[in-house]
């Protein structure tokens, strides 16, 4: 489910032993970590083009797109903006390494790459996936595989 603390507060109070129940799958944790780069882009993009630069006109579905489905020239275009070394590309990077978390066995196994991850993501200076970090971590028991 979605990891809105009103969906969580609702669940609780309506589901006998929901605490238990609970499960935020990765689609709803990586759409929130794409927004997250949105963001990130959105911001970044504002204040380059205060200072002349375009770089990242026209870029939006190339960050909320996974490596794996970027076309030949998706990739070149991805590849050019993403070189400068932007906010954006980093925010990207933290997100496609969360990806990671899902190819984990073992329980102890995902949550140490998660704390990991949460370490190397609040240390950064990309505000809105320190806020994602923060919402999975406070939820990290409830975070689970999606039901096949």
């Amino acid at each position: 489910m979605d990891m809105s603390a009103a969906y969580v507060r609702s669940s609780k109070e309506n589901i006998p032993l929901a605490e238990e129940k609970i499960v935020h799958d990765r689609f709803h944790i990586m759409k929130m970590a794409t927004e997250a780069v949105d963001k990130v882009r959105k911001g970044e993009h504002r204040r380059l083009i205060e200072l002349g630069d375009h770089r990242l006109t026209g870029t939006k579905y190339l960050w909320l797109t996974g490596q794996e489905n970027l076309s030949d020239s998706q990739r070149k275009r991805f590849d050019e903006a993403d070189s400068r070394h932007l906010k954006t590309g980093k925010a990207w990077a933290y997100k496609e390494i969360l990806r990671d978390l899902w190819h984990h066995d073992k329980p102890e196994v995902a949550t140490h790459f998660f704390k990991d991850w949460y370490s190397r993501v609040i240390h950064a200076k990309l505000e809105p996936l320190k806020k994602v970090a923060g919402t999975i971590k406070e939820r990290l028991a409830n975070v689970g595989k999606r039901p096949s």
